[in-house]
């Protein structure tokens, strides 16, 4: 087997994380790892998306990435309103779990 198809294999494998919110009745919120493409569309339409994190910018990841156990979106763009209307702290919480464990090493994760 090449680079590529360890690499795609890889990628196939991928588990889902997720972030329990207390807030909303101890929902549990999974999503994706960031890969490249999402940091580099995110960092297009937010370039200070490392330096200076918009609240904007957090519900907007949120909306993007969040989904159901069953791998369904979770958020629509429709729902902006709503999330920006929620506690900053939530918000700011929920976003940081997912960058904080999209940042860990896959094995670190699986461990956890």
């Amino acid at each position: 087997m090449g680079i590529r198809d360890t690499i795609l294999a890889a990628q196939a494998g991928e588990k889902r994380l997720d972030v329990t919110v207390e807030r909303w009745g101890g929902e549990t919120l999974y999503f994706r790892r960031l890969t490249t493409r999402d940091v580099d569309n995110i960092s297009r339409k937010y370039p200070k998306f490392f330096i200076e994190p918009s609240m904007t910018m957090l519900v907007d990841v949120l909306i993007d990435r969040a989904e159901t156990v069953d791998g369904e979106k979770l958020f629509t763009r429709d729902d902006k309103s709503m999330l920006m209307s929620e506690p900053a702290e939530v918000i700011d919480s929920i976003a940081r779990s997912m960058v904080l464990k999209t940042a860990e090493p896959a094995e670190e994760t699986e461990k956890n």
